[in-house]
């Protein structure tokens, strides 16, 4: 009819009770003070299992988000070499894990574009070296197949010596080919588009719907003797004679685009040069909406010389 209950306690906190009954002889404090070592020793073991199924818990969560976002990870020991990938990691450049394993840096840089190897080092010494937060590149990779595909990795170091040096990174690989190649598509079109643009005959003006230039073709600074980056951020009055801008300037914005379809209108202004002579123009304005705003365009032609023409054969 004796019990005796004793706490475990583990960094002064409570992790569990032991309880002894029925000892014939009863029980006191020096029983007590017998049992203190191993009841701090149990006290450990029950911290560390609990630490441990945290542990165990939290890499079952990380395992999961990983597999639901798909996301390709890698850890790289810098002290071994080893570098440890999962299954999307080897299968962006359409590899196995098995066959790609043993995996080192010198390894990795055999896949890497040599026009793109330099600039990935750089970034990656300047994270090691600390003056980078973290390492974020975009370079190309071959694929199993032989092309070249785009992908951008994203690590950090997670672990340090007791002097200070890097021991472990870890991180993740996003595969941006699609991505890469729309953005190179958008910007050879771009280019593609100005080429046209820059030798068109004609002048070609963009202004907003508050009247504000946003552009000039060649042929337009040609014509006005601005460039486009004066022209830019000014009044679309800068452009039209002074006798005549209140009205010019109505004709030039005209009506608001509909939704439905682009505003066309054509007519003859006087415009200004920059060194305010004037002259005359033909102007054809399409009003568009880009970003649910207007933007006119305006193609115009110098008719100065055909105007001086019409007025010799007047005259005659």
């Amino acid at each position: 009819n004796s019990f005796l209950g004793l706490p475990i306690h583990h960094n002064n906190k409570l992790v569990a009770m032991v309880g002894i009954a029925n000892r014939p002889q009863g029980y006191d404090q020096a029983l007590a003070d017998f049992l203190s070592p191993l009841l701090a020793t149990i006290g450990h073991l029950v911290e560390a299992d609990r630490n441990n199924t945290q542990r165990k818990k939290s890499e079952r969560r990380l395992t999961d988000i990983v597999h639901a976002t798909q996301l390709a990870t890698w850890e790289w020991s810098l002290k071994s070499g080893e570098v440890h990938v999962n299954e999307l990691w080897a299968g962006i450049i359409g590899y196995t894990l098995a066959e790609l394993m043993p995996l080192s840096y010198e390894k990795w840089a055999v896949f890497v574009h040599p026009d793109d190897l330099s600039l990935a080092d750089q970034r990656l010494n300047q994270h090691l070296a600390g003056a980078l937060p973290t390492y974020d590149s975009t370079y190309r990779m071959r694929h199993k197949d032989g092309q070249w595909i785009w992908v951008r990795d994203y690590g950090r170091v997670i672990s340090w010596s007791s002097d200070g040096s890097p021991l472990c990174m870890s991180g993740m690989r996003q595969n941006i080919n699609q991505q890469r190649l729309s953005e190179l598509h958008l910007k050879e079109h771009a280019a593609h588009t100005q080429a046209i643009l820059d030798n068109m005959a004609d002048g070609l003006i963009s202004y907003d719907a508050t009247g504000m230039i946003q552009s000039l073709n060649t042929a337009a600074e040609h014509i006005f003797g601005y460039s486009s980056a004066e022209a830019k951020g000014q009044d679309i009055c800068l452009l039209l004679a002074k006798g005549e801008q209140e009205q010019s300037s109505r004709q030039m914005m005209g009506e608001a685009a509909s939704p439905q379809g682009d505003k066309k209108r054509r007519f003859e202004i006087e415009g200004l040069r920059k060194n305010s002579q004037e002259f005359s123009m033909e102007v054809s304005v399409s009003t568009l909406i880009q970003q649910e705003k207007p933007l006119h365009v305006a193609v115009l032609q110098d008719i100065s010389e055909r105007k001086r023409i019409e007025r010799m054969k007047s005259e005659f």
